[in-house]
C-alpha cells in the first residue's frame, strides 16, 4: 500500500538529464515526520552533517509552491524512481560582515530524486526559474519487514537434538 511523506521548505539546487530521465538535487528543512519514517531518530540541532542511509522507491512526486499566488507551477513526475544520498548539512544562515562576530545556523536535509519521465527536465528547470520555495509530496511503497521469529526452549532443544 502507498505511503506519501511531505517534505517541507523545499529549494531546487539542480537538475541533470538524460534521453530517459535524469536527477533533481533538493534541499529541504528537517522534519521529525521524515524521520521517524526514515528510521532515522532524532536529528541533534548541533549536527554539523551526517549521511543517514534509506532511500524510498518512489511512484509520484508532486512539486507545490509554498506561495498560493504561483500554484499554477505545480507539476507532478510521474514515473519517478529512487529517492536517495540523503545527507544533513549544516548551513550558515547570515553572510557577510556581521555573521563572523554572532554566526547562526540552520541544518538542512539534501537528497536526490531520480525520475524517468523524459520531459521532466524541462519541468523542473521552468519551476526553478519561477519559485524559490515549495513543498514535496513524495508517493512510495514502503520497504517489506522482516518479522522475528520467537523459537521457545521447546523449538531450540528440537533443533539441537536434531544436529547432534
Amino acid at each position: 500500500m502507498s505511503q506519501k511523506l511531505t517534505f517541507t521548505k523545499v529549494v531546487l539546487l539542480n537538475v541533470s538529464r538524460k534521453p530517459e530521465g535524469g536527477t533533481i538535487k533538493v534541499s529541504c528543512a528537517p522534519s521529525k515526520t521524515v524521520a521517524k519514517a526514515m528510521e532515522w531518530g532524532e536529528v541533534p540541532e548541533w549536527q554539523t552533517s551526517s549521511t543517514p542511509e534509506g532511500e524510498l522507491a518512489a511512484s509520484i512526486v508532486e512539486f507545490t509552491p509554498s506561495n498560493s499566488d504561483q500554484a499554477k507551477h505545480a507539476f507532478e513526475i510521474r514515473p519517478a524512481g529512487k529517492v536517495a544520498s540523503f545527507e544533513f548539512v549544516r548551513v550558515q544562515e547570515k553572510k557577510g560582515k556581521g555573521a563572523n562576530k554572532s554566526p547562526k545556523f540552520r541544518l538542512e536535509l539534501h537528497f536526490s530524486i531520480e525520475y524517468a519521465d523524459p520531459e521532466g527536465a524541462g519541468k523542473v528547470e521552468h519551476y526553478m526559474q519561477s519559485v524559490k520555495d515549495s513543498t514535496v509530496k513524495i508517493t512510495y511503497e514502503p520497504k517489506a519487514k522482516q518479522e522475528e521469529l520467537l523459537a521457545t526452549d521447546e523449538h531450540r532443544q528440537a533443533a539441537l537434538a536434531e544436529n547432534d
